[in-house]
């Protein structure tokens, strides 16, 4: 698996121009989708992991004053589903702009966080993903 995004020496992340872009779409996500929020993310030299948080889009009602519209978690797979596309979209059109030969895996992996020590280890996983590199198995 080529590494698109960077390498890693001595502990520390060097990012490509494409990997620079990825991230900037990652701590950027919710301009382009206002139901999407990612608190943490880690960008590694051929993959990434985020926690993505997904919330009930916003509408208006009669009186022009924001609400929520509750969603089902089917809808919240595919709010999901369609932010994933859209940065793969986004990372590959902007790859291939600057002459880079340049492909995504078909399919991605998530898993719903379920409680808070769930998460924390979740996010205790993403923080160390860069240190524990040599062990990971996309190595």
């Amino acid at each position: 698996m080529k590494h698109h995004f960077g390498k890693i020496e001595n502990g520390a992340m060097t990012l490509t121009r494409t990997g620079v872009f990825l991230t900037h779409e990652l701590k950027n996500a919710s301009l382009h989708h206002s139901h999407i929020e990612i608190p943490l993310h880690v960008v590694m030299p051929n993959h990434f992991h985020a926690i993505v948080k997904v919330t009930e889009p916003v509408t208006l009602n009669e009186t022009d004053t924001a609400r929520r519209v509750p969603t089902s978690n089917g809808n919240r797979h595919y709010l999901l589903s369609t932010f994933i596309a859209s940065l793969k979209s986004a990372v590959t059109r902007y790859a291939h702009s600057i002459q880079v030969d340049f492909a995504w895996q078909p399919r991605y992996h998530d898993h719903v966080i379920r409680g808070i020590e769930d998460g924390n280890n979740i996010a205790q996983y993403i923080k160390g993903n860069i240190a524990n590199w040599e062990h990971d198995c996309f190595y």
